[in-house]
């Protein structure tokens, strides 16, 4: 059986804002604007390779939870029809 339990270090806290200013900056380019639908993948791709060259302990769980949260990977999905009356 896989262990999949991930340690909080610092490096990995770090990851956060680190991804979260490449894409404020990303969302700033003019031409990068028409593939902002892909921004959450860039997100989560990028936290993986850094969290792959820091030498994180299981960089694509770590890069994947930190950069869902970094992209606000609450948001990507929405949830059936939630008007209210």
């Amino acid at each position: 059986m896989n262990d999949y339990t991930i340690q909080l270090t610092p490096a990995l806290v770090a990851l956060v804002p680190i991804v979260l200013a490449v894409l404020q900056i990303a969302k700033r380019i003019e031409f990068l604007l028409a593939y902002k639908q892909w921004f959450p993948l860039l997100a989560v791709g990028l936290a993986v390779l850094i969290a792959y060259v820091q030498g994180i302990p299981q960089p694509i769980i770590g890069g994947l939870m930190a950069g869902l949260v970094a992209a606000g990977g609450y948001d990507v999905i929405k949830i059936g029809n939630s008007s209210t009356k």
